[in-house]
Parts: C-alpha cells; structure tokens; sequence
C-alpha cells in the first residue's frame, strides 16, 4: 500500500485557486488507460458521486489555512490488496483520517486506472473543522518525527487503507492454493478451480491480471 505527499500548495489564494484549477483539469483529462472512458473518470468526495471541477474548487478555496492551501497525495494499494468498490474503501480511509486527525476534513477524489497499479489522487483542503471546538483549524500532513510515538499520517493511511482492502481474504485464497498444490491436485479439482476463480475475480476487480 503506498500513501504519499504529491505536493502541497500555500500562497496567495487567487494564485493558489490558479494552480488548483489547473490541476483538477490535469487529472481529469491526463492520457487515459486502454480501457478507461471518459465517462469513468469522474471526481467524486465524502457524499457526491460525482462533482462538477468548478464546485471542487469553490470548496477547497474556501478552505484554506494561511500554512497551506491545499494537499495532493495519492493512495495506491498493492496487488496483494485488491479493491472491491474504489469509492466506499476510499471514503472510508478518508473517515479514518479525519477521526484520527479529529478534524472535520474537506476533500475530493478520482480514480485512475491508466497504469498498471490503479490509483487514486485525492485533493485534500488546507482547513477543516476541529471536532472538540467546531472552529475552522489548519489541516497537516505530518511525516513521523524522531520522537517516540511520533505521528505519521501517511503511515495511518497505508495501514488504513490496507485494512480496508481485501487483503485478509486475498491471503487466505493464497495460502489455500499454495496447501492445495503441496496435495495431490486431483483430490481437490472442483475446490482449487473455485478458489483459483475467486482469486482472479479478486485481481479483475483491482485492475490486475494473473
């Protein structure tokens, strides 16, 4: 599972709404996978399924923080770590995230399936809500420090993202297979067949091809 900074944005908010513009365009319309339409690649956020680029950005300016205008990461889970539904785990993760930080976050998403590890690209808002006193506060992405019990939201993300995954069912199909392969396989046909058509559809539904 990766979780990564792909930049952040500070500055003067007319500049900053500039770039942000610019890259939700980039994001929509980059070069597409083989079997990607146009119609997959939508932004979606906590409760929209689909939302208008114009609207993103209205939302995420209006949430900004004089330490930062906005996040961009990604989260990419690997292939032991198929996906059922890429916008319930990714709301998910993102729930997650705002209870661990205890803030009330404001973010959006798009799913891209135009490599060989689908991904997904999130812009998160510079402020957001502080559960306790409800009032606006800066949003940070921290990478662990040296200090014991040092935060790392980018590591909370990664395990997060990896427990929202099928990947307790996806290792329990391997070791199976693999028990299965140090029997006689003509003891086990039908079972080993279903099990092998299981952990196919498990990597269909991710992107990936045995």
């Amino acid at each position: 599972m990766i979780a990564k900074g792909t930049g952040f944005v500070k500055g003067k908010k007319q500049v900053a709404g500039k770039k942000l513009a610019y890259h939700l365009k980039y994001l929509q319309y980059r070069p597409r996978g083989s079997e990607e339409t146009r119609e997959q690649r939508f932004f979606f956020g906590a409760v929209e399924d689909h939302v208008d680029r114009k609207d993103i950005q209205e939302e995420i300016m209006a949430h900004t923080s004089r330490a930062v205008s906005y996040h961009r990461f990604v989260l990419s889970p690997s292939q032991e770590e198929p996906i059922l539904d890429w916008m319930e785990w990714t709301r998910a993760v993102m729930r997650d995230l705002e209870h661990y930080k205890g803030q009330a976050l404001h973010w959006y998403a798009i799913h891209h399936t135009n490599t060989d590890d689908p991904h997904i690209h999130v812009v998160l808002a510079g402020s957001g809500e502080d559960y306790q006193s409800g009032q606006p506060s800066p949003v940070k992405m921290l990478t662990k420090d040296k200090s014991p019990g040092g935060r790392d939201d980018w590591e909370f993300l990664r395990a997060r993202g990896r427990e929202h995954s099928e990947y307790e069912h996806y290792q329990h199909l391997q070791a199976t297979l693999q028990k299965l392969d140090r029997e006689d396989p003509l003891i086990h046909p039908m079972q080993r067949s279903a099990l092998t058509r299981d952990a196919e559809r498990s990597h269909t539904q991710k992107g990936w091809e045995r």
